[in-house]
C-alpha cells in the first residue's frame, strides 16, 4: 500500500485535474509495485478527487498557487526588480512565476519539514507519466539524478526550448548551450539532502534570469538546463535518454521506441524502463501502456460521459 515505506517520497503539483486525468500515474505506481509515500499539492482540483486520492494512501495538500492577472503587470518589471536583495527577489519571485516554476518552492518547504525521515526523492509531472518499474528500484548511486530528452534534437533546434532560451537567456548563453541535449525538469530523483539544497539553487538562479515581457510560460525548462549546463549547481549526475530510470518520450521518433513481448517500454538492452514521461504525445504508445494496467477498476469520465475500464 503506497505510504507504508516513509523513507521515499514521490512529490507532484497536480493542477484541474480529476481523478480519471491521474488514474494512469496512480495505478501503473501502485502496480510497479511501490510502497513509499506519493505526495499531491493541488490546486482547482475538486472534493471528490481530493478524497478518493486520500483513501488510496496519497497524502494530498494544497499547493497555495493562485492564478491572478495582477501577476502579469508585476512581471512586466521583473528587469527592475530582480535587482532587489536576494531575500525579496525570492519571495518576490514566488509570487510571479508560473505553476511550472511554483512548484519547486512547494517541494522544497515541504522537504524542509522531512529531514531525518526522508532518504530518496522523486519530483514528477503527473498527467503524463507511466510507471513500469519502482522509480527508485534501479541503483542509480548518491546525489541528484537528471534526465535528458531524445538527442535527436537540441536546446537551439526543438522549437519551445530554444523560444525559451531566447526569451530568459542572451544571445551568448543560448549560442553556447545551443548544440547541448535538452534536460527535462519534469523528472528529477535523489538523495534527500543534495536534492534540497539542488532546489535551493534551482530557485535562486531563477530569479536572476532576464526577462522581457509577459507571460513567463516555460521559465523551468531553460533555468533548469542553464544551471546544469553550466555548472551553476552542485554536479548532478545526467542519464541520457531511456539509460537508466526515465525514458521522455515527447520528441523521439515512435519507431524507435521499443517493446517486450508484454507491450512494456525497454531501452537498448532489453531492460525495462521504470519511468515513462510525456507518453501523451504518441497515442499508440499511450494505448499500448494502458492495457498494461490492472483491469479491476471502472470510471465515469463526466467529459466524455462514458464509463472507462483500466
Amino acid at each position: 500500500m503506497l505510504g507504508s515505506d516513509q523513507r521515499t517520497v514521490i512529490l507532484a503539483l497536480v493542477h484541474g485535474y480529476s481523478r480519471i486525468h491521474l488514474h494512469p500515474f496512480v495505478q501503473s505506481l501502485e502496480d510497479a509495485g511501490y510502497r513509499g509515500r506519493l505526495v499531491f499539492f493541488h490546486s482547482g482540483v475538486g472534493s471528490d478527487a481530493i478524497d478518493h486520492w486520500r483513501n488510496l494512501g496519497i497524502e494530498v495538500i494544497p499547493s497555495g498557487f493562485q492564478m491572478s492577472r495582477v501577476r502579469e503587470s508585476w512581471r512586466r518589471e521583473w528587469g527592475v526588480l530582480r535587482r532587489l536583495p536576494l531575500v525579496l527577489r525570492r519571495a518576490l519571485f514566488k509570487e510571479l512565476c508560473p505553476m511550472a516554476m511554483f512548484r519547486y518552492f512547494v517541494y522544497r518547504s515541504f522537504l524542509m519539514h522531512e529531514s531525518g525521515v526522508v532518504e530518496r526523492v522523486m519530483l514528477t509531472d503527473a498527467r503524463d507519466v507511466f510507471f513500469q518499474r519502482d522509480p527508485f528500484a534501479l541503483a542509480l548511486g548518491d546525489g541528484v539524478h537528471v534526465f535528458e530528452e531524445d538527442r535527436c534534437q537540441t536546446l537551439g533546434t526543438e522549437p519551445c526550448n530554444r523560444r525559451w532560451m531566447d526569451r530568459y537567456f542572451s544571445r551568448q548563453t543560448v549560442e553556447m548551450l545551443g548544440r547541448e541535449p535538452i534536460l527535462c525538469s519534469g523528472t528529477i530523483l535523489g538523495d534527500f539532502k543534495p536534492l534540497v539544497e539542488f532546489l535551493k539553487c534551482f530557485i535562486d538562479f531563477a530569479t536572476t534570469v532576464q526577462q522581457i515581457g509577459s507571460p513567463w510560460d516555460g521559465i523551468d525548462q531553460p533555468v533548469f538546463n542553464v544551471l546544469i549546463r553550466q555548472s551553476r549547481c552542485p554536479p548532478v549526475r545526467v542519464h541520457r535518454n531511456g539509460d537508466s530510470a526515465v525514458l521522455t518520450a515527447g520528441i523521439m521518433v515512435p519507431e524507435r521506441i521499443r517493446f517486450d513481448p508484454d507491450d512494456r517500454i525497454v531501452n537498448d538492452r532489453g531492460e525495462v524502463i521504470p519511468v515513462v514521461h510525456q507518453l501523451d504525445r504518441h497515442p499508440a504508445l499511450n494505448q499500448n501502456l494502458m492495457r498494461n494496467l490492472r483491469r479491476d477498476r471502472t470510471w465515469f469520465c463526466p467529459a466524455r460521459r462514458e464509463r472507462l475500464v483500466f
